[in-house]
């Protein structure tokens, strides 16, 4: 049997609409929605829209946790209360539209031993997002890529900086990727996750609870190969991601957010570097 654990944060009309598809075609295969302590009150509202269906449970964190952990909260509380073979951890904006998603990802992950998966997943603008990498960054790329973040986050508090930024932005924009052919060990993009019976028996955490946001996918891939659990991108069954749907924010706000992700992201970074020296014998 499949579960569903979904992360929500504010937007309870994007969260319903991905709810609302998976009853369409899962209406009782348990769902366990994590209010990550949103501020606009949206987890009680939830858990008053879905009071009556006895598949579907609405826990309300406490504090923000960030991605990892969030996510690892639902899973935990959904392997705890369920006996199953597969745990679907995805983002509320996710919008799974195949009614045989289950089956073609169950038929793939037993006929090639796959024990986590990820499905091609397209973004509104048709990019195809998944695999994220076929291999994984070296320790040295990634502490080069620290000190230039490090560098980039001074230097974006400054408004001439900040102004070159967004023209390079504006004008070297990343091309649209199409659909990529099924892989094996390769980076899953960590919109949507599927783990199976094997991993759902041995392991207490979806993401390592390492990072407050980005690079958990990296991380864990990490994780996978030193435990040895396989990895596959599966190009058979396509889910969309609506990702970028929220509205246009104002210009302060807009650089909060770039210097927030450069900032979380030299945290994500440096804790897996710290992580990766546990895997070497």
């Amino acid at each position: 049997m499949f579960g569903y654990v979904i992360l929500h944060y504010q937007s309870i009309e994007i969260t319903k609409k991905c709810v609302d598809k998976l009853l369409m075609f899962s209406k009782t295969n348990p769902i366990v929605i994590v209010d990550n302590c949103s501020p606009n009150g949206s987890g009680k509202q939830l858990e008053k829209m879905y009071s009556k269906c006895t598949n579907i449970t609405v826990i309300i964190n406490e504090e923000n946790q960030g991605f990892a952990k969030g996510n690892n909260l639902g899973y935990q509380y959904i392997k705890r209360k369920y006996s199953l073979s597969y745990v679907v951890v995805m983002n509320n904006d996710i919008m799974i539209e195949n009614n045989d998603f289950d089956v073609i990802i169950e038929q793939f992950m037993e006929k090639n031993g796959v024990d986590v998966c990820g499905p091609d997943m397209v973004t509104l603008k048709g990019n195809h997002q998944n695999p994220l990498q076929l291999k994984p960054y070296t320790s040295k790329y990634l502490q080069c890529r620290v000190r230039e973040d490090k560098i980039k986050v001074f230097l974006l508090r400054t408004r001439l900086f900040w102004k070159l930024y967004e023209n390079y932005k504006k004008t070297h924009k990343i091309p649209i990727r199409t659909k990529q052919p099924t892989v094996f060990d390769c980076i899953l993009h960590g919109s949507c996750i599927i783990y199976g019976s094997e991993y759902i028996k041995k392991e207490q955490n979806v993401f390592l609870p390492i990072t407050y946001m980005y690079n958990e996918e990296a991380i864990l891939y990490d994780y996978l190969v030193y435990k040895g659990y396989k990895t596959g991108y599966c190009s058979d069954v396509t889910i969309l991601h609506m990702e970028g749907v929220s509205t246009s924010e104002r210009m302060d706000n807009k650089k909060k957010k770039v210097i927030f992700r450069f900032k979380n992201n030299i945290k994500s970074i440096e804790a897996q570097l710290e992580e990766r020296k546990k895997y070497i014998n």
